[in-house]
């Protein structure tokens, strides 16, 4: 079967970069006409395996460093290698992990080196436990820098302390400043710096650890601010007073600095626990509080309490009866029963 292992003299190509970090000490290696003639030659021959069903060999990725362009910038005596896959960059104290993600092994390779959008690569960080260690992360765009060999390209780094590092881009943790919606990487093809869109460009990682020198360099670490939450500890009661007072509290987990309420649907005033609430009307109340916190968060689903002023009963005291008042009706009764007895009594007489 035919060998078609060209993977160390035939770089991946590079995502198209939005931004290019152009400075002085960044070599830019341009590429013979005679180059790109053998590279399309190569290309050509690779679609022809493919197309014969032969299989690519993989094969370890070597640096080319041209000897006139100096010393090395990362020699390897700068470096300890821990023997865990993971290696301690003397000069800047930072823990880097040999292999980028996807590979692993000796020799890094095995495996296939994985491409992240920005959020994928923050989230493969975070979920690493690698030899042990749980608080890898994204190495900032001046720490992902630090470990470029600038006198070599194709991969632009030191190979034996980072073996068969691809020749793509890498991501760094540093949002590009006037582009928030954009990160810088690392292209370790030529070593140059650029940033591309978080939510579209697909790239290597390589993640880092510890380290002091560049610790204040590193990405602040933005707290998720959870919107406070508010709790009536002492609701009014349901009375025929036209007065009431509630206590209420609030937690955050920055602190709460204020609270607001609402009667009845009114527009909010600024009130503290407890609040008094005077000259209310006969029938039902709604009283909204929602705390805001030292941020300027207010609660979204506020605490709330009903209650209800009756209107006052009037005590009934019923009136004492009145001795009866002789009418005409009463004496007519009366005359009628003299004449009675007078007419009864008569024959009475005579016998």
């Amino acid at each position: 079967m035919v060998g078609c292992d060209l993977a160390p003299r035939f770089p991946p190509f590079a995502a198209m970069p939005l931004f290019t970090d152009v400075r002085p000490d960044r070599r830019k290696h341009s590429v013979p006409t005679s180059q790109l003639m053998n590279n399309s030659m190569k290309t050509h021959f690779l679609l022809l395996c493919a197309f014969l069903g032969a299989s690519v060999a993989p094969g370890a990725i070597s640096a080319t460093c041209p000897a006139n362009l100096g010393a090395a910038t990362t020699p390897t005596a700068d470096f300890t290698v821990a023997g865990n896959g993971t290696v301690t960059h003397n000069t800047t104290g930072l823990v880097w992990k040999q292999c980028v993600e996807g590979l692993s092994g000796a020799t890094c390779q095995t495996g296939t080196p994985g491409e992240f959008l920005w959020v994928g690569a923050l989230a493969a960080a975070q979920a690493s436990a690698f030899a042990g260690f749980t608080d890898w992360r994204l190495p900032t765009k001046r720490e992902l820098e630090s470990i470029l060999e600038t006198t070599c390209h194709s991969p632009a780094i030191n190979d034996t302390v980072f073996p068969n590092t691809p020749s793509n881009a890498a991501w760094t943790g540093t949002t590009v400043s006037d582009s928030p919606p954009a990160a810088w990487f690392v292209e370790f093809g030529n070593g140059l710096v650029r940033g591309a869109q978080k939510s579209s460009g697909a790239f290597t990682v390589r993640l880092v650890r510890g380290g002091q020198l560049f610790d204040s360099l590193a990405a602040p670490v933005v707290p998720v601010n959870a919107p406070p939450d508010t709790t009536i500890t002492t609701p009014p009661v349901s009375s025929t007073a036209t007065t009431a007072t509630i206590a209420f509290t609030g937690t955050d987990d920055v602190g709460v600095a204020s609270f607001e309420c609402s009667l009845d649907g009114l527009s909010p005033f600024a009130c503290t626990s407890p609040v008094s609430l005077t000259g209310l009307g006969v029938g039902p109340h709604l009283l909204f509080v929602h705390a805001i916190d030292t941020a300027g968060v207010a609660d979204p689903s506020p605490a709330r309490t009903t209650w209800n002023v009756n209107a006052t009963v009037p005590i009934v005291v019923p009136p004492t009866p009145a001795a009866p008042v002789p009418t005409l009706s009463w004496w007519l009764l009366c005359l009628l029963g003299v004449l009675m007895f007078g007419v009864y009594a008569r024959p009475l007489r005579r016998k």
